[in-house]
C-alpha cells in the first residue's frame, strides 16, 4: 500500500514538475531476470499457486530468505541508479528481521487485527490447508521486533495491510528514483555492460580513421 501510494505521488510530482516517462526507457537494470525470477517465486509461494502445498509450508520460509538475498544482490549491482541505495537499505532492514525470525516478518497481534489480517496469519501458521504466509504474530521470542510490520493500515482503507520501517524507506527510495529519472536528460543514462567510455588525454574525442 505505502509503496503504491509513493509511486503514484512521485509520478504526479514528476509530471507536474516537467518530467516525462520517456526517460524511464533509458534506465538500465542489471540482472533484471534474477529480480523477476525472485518476485515470481514469492508470488507463487504466497498465493494458491503453490502456497497450499505441504512442501511450501515446510520450506517456504527458507525459499523466501533466498529470494530476499537475490533481490539485495540485484539492488547492490544497480546502486548507481538514483534512489537505489535508499531502496536497498530498506530492503536490507526487512531482510534482516525476516532472517532473524526464521523467514517470517513479525507483526504485533493488534496491528494485524487492525489491518484485518490476524485470521489469515494465524491460519497460515496453524492450518496446513491454508496459504503459506510470510508473516507471523510477534511474541516474547521475536527478534528485532521494532523492524517488523509494526504499522497498521486500517482495514477501512483499500489494500489494508501492516508495514515496516523498511517498507517506508523503500517507498522513499522509489519516489527519489522515479522523480529523478523522469527529469534525467537523454544523455544521462547508465552505460550498458558492453559499452565502454573512450579515454583520451585531455578529454579529446578518439581519433577517427579516414
Amino acid at each position: 500500500m505505502v509503496l503504491l501510494v509513493a509511486v503514484a505521488v512521485s509520478l504526479l510530482i514528476g509530471f507536474l514538475s516537467g518530467g516525462t516517462l520517456k526517460q524511464m526507457s533509458s534506465l538500465r537494470i542489471r540482472y533484471l531476470p534474477y529480480l523477476m525470477a525472485a518476485l515470481a517465486v514469492q508470488m507463487a509461494i504466497f498465493t494458491p499457486i503453490l502456497g497450499t502445498r505441504q512442501f511450501i509450508h515446510d520450506t517456504g520460509s527458507y525459499i523466501y530468505i533466498a529470494t530476499l538475498l537475490v533481490t539485495l544482490f540485484v539492488m547492490f549491482n544497480n546502486r548507481q541508479i538514483p534512489g537505489m541505495s535508499v531502496i536497498m537499505f530498506g530492503a536490507f532492514l526487512n531482510a534482516l528481521v525476516i532472517t532473524a525470525n526464521g523467514g517470517y516478518m513479525p507483526s504485533p497481534a493488534e496491528a494485524l487485527r487492525e489491518a484485518g489480517r490476524l485470521d489469515y496469519v494465524q491460519c497460515s501458521d496453524e492450518d496446513k490447508d491454508c496459504i503459506h504466509s510470510n508473516s507471523t504474530v510477534a511474541d516474547d521470542d521475536t527478534r528485532l521486533r521494532f523492524f517488523g510490520d509494526v504499522i497498521a493500515m486500517p482495514d477501512s482503507l483499500p489494500l489494508a495491510n501492516v508495514i515496516s520501517p523498511g517498507d517506508i524507506v523503500i517507498a522513499i527510495g522509489a519516489a527519489i528514483a522515479i522523480v529523478t529519472v523522469m527529469h534525467r536528460r537523454p544523455e544521462e543514462r547508465e552505460p550498458t555492460d558492453t559499452e565502454t567510455v573512450p579515454s583520451q588525454p585531455g578529454g579529446a574525442p578518439p581519433p577517427t580513421n579516414l
